[in-house]
């Protein structure tokens, strides 16, 4: 299978590995006969693992991998072909829910990675070609995640801010922030509230997207909408909003009498020449499913649910994944369950734990994401339109930023497997 610095471990092979981290060099027995003269093995493998076989990674159809317990696993070949291939049906399935960290860019520009966590398998086949650029025009559009709970109160729309914050000031993403609530607390934590009711007072809201969608007429510019290099903190630059308005309360009973165009439709018609500006689009949708809640959900690519920890804030998850697929369907366009983010988490409280411990319990349930947000004054104080200094001091420095740090990367991770399947 490959040989090693370290200790030796039955892996599938022979493999002799350093604690942690180990470099896998091919043997004869790990690659196929078949086309030998276009196979390029795997250049590195790093894991804590279980169980581990690589077998077969090819210029066009790079590897079979099989992952049991805990571990990370980067492949990365050493050329690929410009033909895209598709993945086996259903084989990301198990995937998907077990990314958990970023593969650091290679620089050829081709990324490997994939991590799983206790207690699951990891199965892919005939992975397809993983091209990612440091910026969005590479790829026809970016990933867009909706971030949704029928139960307010939950952390939502921090969470989301956070998210956008740290991708732009950590790791130099380039973010737009899509307001669907009427409440608009994204715009003001973004802007300002002052800027907020400016913007309303002239019609510089997403409100004037689906206001022309029910009068019949053309479509506003949108970028002209869209406020650029939002939020107060100065290290965060690449971060965009399209602002909420309270008038999206009226527009959205009206929208179910849209005749000339598909009434969940609106808001992607309206976006889809701007999209590609950006590498990570965040929708923060109200705690309903009417007809402009739909628009963002229908634009998304998956979407997170936050959620706190007790009963009431968990037991509508279930319908909602349900009726969420049963929408999917109906669009004919997937919509992914990236996971579950536990957010004003006290460790203290037994609630907490005892409902966490049904949470990761449930398998019928999105994928939990490790990462736990704690209950914090000082994350409640970041919805406050003023520069902290750092991103540390605005989210905490008692580890709540670590925390958002930890869960930004590990999305980071989930969505950019799924963007390397072709989504």
């Amino acid at each position: 299978m490959g040989e090693l610095i370290g200790e030796r471990r039955e892996l599938g092979g022979e493999f002799r590995s350093h604690p942690g981290i180990f470099a896998a060099r091919p043997a004869e027995r790990a690659i196929s006969q078949e086309n030998s003269s276009d196979i390029r093995p795997a250049r590195w493998c790093r894991a804590v693992p279980h169980r581990v076989s690589i077998t077969s990674l090819y210029r066009t159809v790079p590897t079979v991998v099989r992952l049991e317990g805990l571990g990370l696993v980067e492949l990365r070949s050493e050329a690929l072909s410009e033909q895209r291939t598709s993945p086996a049906a259903g084989s990301l399935g198990a995937a998907r829910p077990l990314i958990s960290d970023a593969a650091a860019a290679e620089d050829d520009g081709f990324d490997w990675l994939g991590r799983a966590r206790a207690g699951r398998v990891l199965h892919l086949e005939r992975p397809q070609r993983i091209w990612e650029r440091d910026r969005t025009p590479g790829r026809s559009r970016p990933y867009v995640v909706a971030t949704f709970n029928l139960k307010g109160g939950v952390g939502k729309t921090t969470t989301t801010a956070a998210l956008a914050e740290i991708l732009s000031a950590e790791f130099d993403k380039r973010v737009l922030l899509i307001d669907l609530d009427p409440q608009a607390n994204l715009t003001a934590m973004m802007v300002g509230e002052n800027r907020a009711v400016e913007l309303d007072s002239v019609d510089r809201t997403l409100a004037a997207i689906f206001a022309a969608a029910l009068a019949g007429a053309p479509a506003p510019d949108v970028r002209a909408l869209i406020q650029r290099e939002v939020s107060a903190m100065r290290t965060v630059t690449t971060v965009d909003l399209l602002p909420a308005s309270p008038k999206l309360i009226a527009l959205q009973d009206e929208m179910p009498s849209l005749r000339h165009c598909e009434p969940t439709a609106v808001l992607a018609e309206a976006l889809s020449g701007v999209l590609a500006d950006y590498d990570y689009v965040f929708v923060d949708c109200p705690p309903n499913l009417g007809p402009i809640t739909q628009n963002g959900l229908r634009l998304s690519d998956g979407y997170v649910i936050p959620t706190i920890p007790d009963i009431m804030s968990t037991y509508g998850i279930p319908p909602v994944q349900a009726h969420l697929r049963h929408l999917a369907a109906r669009w004919g366009a997937p919509l992914e369950e990236l996971g579950v983010v536990v957010t004003k988490y006290r460790r203290s409280s037994a609630v907490h734990r005892s409902t966490l411990e049904i949470l990761q319990a449930n398998r019928t349930l999105p994928r939990l994401f490790p990462t736990r947000i704690p209950d914090s004054n000082q994350i409640a104080a970041a919805a406050a339109f003023t520069d902290f200094g750092s991103l540390r001091r605005k989210y905490g420095t008692g580890g709540q930023f670590l925390a958002l740090r930890e869960l930004t990367a590990d999305f980071l991770a989930t969505t950019r497997i799924t963007l390397a399947w072709g989504r």
